[in-house]
């Protein structure tokens, strides 16, 4: 039945396919070996090497259901009320990397042998991956080569899709017998990029932020956890969500954070919601003993759940001679929120973020990955108070410096330094992955237009 679908034999390139998946999936967490992530796409482009374009489509659809279905079964526990969603979700996902071995395999039949080959490849598959990641409707970029990598030194320059299509452009190399030396020069600087992953000492102002792990949803419970704590902060950050109900309309509960705030004369960062008549945001509420100082709605609201009307500003808080980003939990996953904030002036920034505790200690691992290349694109420290976890802090390089276990309440204090200079990626390097979109979209419109007037000259012949 498999060799059926794929058109091919099944022994060697279905299981070059299988043996990729697996090496994707062990890259991610919960095993997290990083590294293979520079190598699991090899297999795949072996695979597709010499295939026909019909196979090679079918080849990298497989690839997509095995990757991602293994890597994100834990959708089933999110997706608790039908958790046959998964399904068509994986599908979904697994047809871009099908349309990917259909283009790739359709250019190495046009240029064969040419270094046109592995560069087009490339390209296609990172425009492909931004396009499914940031712009697509069901947009979700968890699981890229990437992502899977870890940032890096290049990181600050292009980004997260920039170190997926060097992982991709070095597959493709290696598979074309006249540049292999090439892909190996591209492999070895992958590899050279993770040894050299910087971690400079830092100097100057530094803040300290007290980061709350708990969804409780309750003041006396939050209160107790902050009086636990007798060091001097200059932030307490609550979770997304830490009250369910916009907090300015309960008198309560506005006269505790704002008096907690002039008490311990500190800056509060709550996550709670924005009510209107007839809608409502998802809000990073920041405040003083002074009353509210600012707000940040979210921008990207988290696919099939309630989770407010989307923001559409990133602007940087500005308090107490302090400014800083709050981007909320699912803002960090896509590229665009925290560089904007960092365009406005944040210096640093204190993320409220949720997963649920039902949604499994996998995915909170899972998602805390995206939190550190958006700081390593944009050599931004960040706090990050999560409901049940991750709490963690994060540092410019995008190196994990502390974090608390997930699924057990708890806070912790961090010190971050406030960082003013911008790296190549917040200023041009996100623009790398719109090139790679707009050539790559131009280049299926040449195969689309070919193809039409290939289909017209035999219509032609044949009458």
């Amino acid at each position: 039945m498999l060799a059926s679908f794929i058109g091919v034999s099944v022994s060697k390139r279905v299981l070059l396919v299988s043996i990729s998946a697996l090496l994707g999936v062990l890259s991610f967490p919960p095993i997290g070996f990083n590294f293979l992530a520079a190598i699991a796409w090899l297999p795949l482009l072996v695979a597709l090497k010499g295939a026909s374009v019909k196979a090679s489509t079918r080849l990298g659809v497989l690839h997509g259901l095995l990757f991602y279905g293994g890597a994100l079964s834990w959708l089933t526990e999110v997706f608790v009320a039908s958790p046959l969603m998964i399904i068509p979700l994986v599908f979904i996902m697994a047809s871009f990397t099908g349309l990917f071995g259909l283009l790739f395999s359709y250019t190495g039949r046009l240029y064969r042998e040419k270094w046109v080959v592995p560069v087009l490849g490339a390209v296609m598959w990172t425009g492909i991956e931004f396009y499914r990641c940031e712009l697509f409707i069901l947009k979700f970029p968890w699981m890229t080569p990437g992502v899977g990598l870890g940032p890096t030194a290049l990181t600050p320059t292009i980004g997260v899709y920039g170190m997926s299509f060097l992982i991709i452009l070095a597959g493709s190399l290696l598979t074309a017998n006249r540049f292999r030396k090439w892909g190996c020069g591209v492999l070895l600087l992958i590899i050279g990029t993770l040894v050299l992953w910087g971690t400079d000492a830092e100097s100057g102002e530094k803040v300290k932020i007290l980061a709350l792990q708990s969804e409780n949803g309750f003041l006396e419970g939050y209160l107790e956890m902050i009086d636990g704590c007798e060091e001097q902060v200059d932030i307490i950050l609550f979770p997304e969500y830490a009250f369910a109900r916009d907090v300015r309309k309960s008198a309560h509960t506005w006269k505790a954070l704002t008096k907690l705030a002039e008490d311990r004369d500190v800056i509060v960062v709550v996550g709670t919601r924005t009510e209107f008549e007839d809608y409502w945001h998802n809000t990073a509420l920041t405040l003083t003993g002074d009353g509210e100082l600012g707000v940040h709605y979210k921008n990207h609201p988290v696919h099939f759940f309630d989770d407010g009307r989307p923001g559409v500003e990133a602007k940087a808080q500005d308090a107490k001679g302090l400014k800083f980003g709050t981007s909320i939990c699912f803002d960090n996953d896509y590229e665009g929120v925290v560089r904007r904030m960092t365009a406005d002036g944040a210096t640093f920034f204190a993320i409220p973020s949720l997963d649920a505790e039902s949604w499994t200690e996998r995915e909170h691992w899972q998602h805390a990955e995206l939190f550190r290349h958006r700081a390593a694109e944009n050599g931004r420290w960040m706090v990050v108070a999560a409901g049940s976890g991750v709490t963690q802090l994060i540092d410019a390089h995008g190196k994990r410096r502390k974090w608390l276990k997930p699924m057990e309440p708890g806070w912790m204090v961090a010190e971050l330094p406030v960082r003013t200079t911008q790296t190549i990626y917040s200023q041009y390097g996100w623009l790398f992955a719109w090139v790679m979109l707009v050539i790559s979209g131009a280049w299926i419109v040449h195969i689309i237009v070919r193809a039409v007037h290939i289909l017209y000259s035999r219509s032609g012949k044949l009458s």
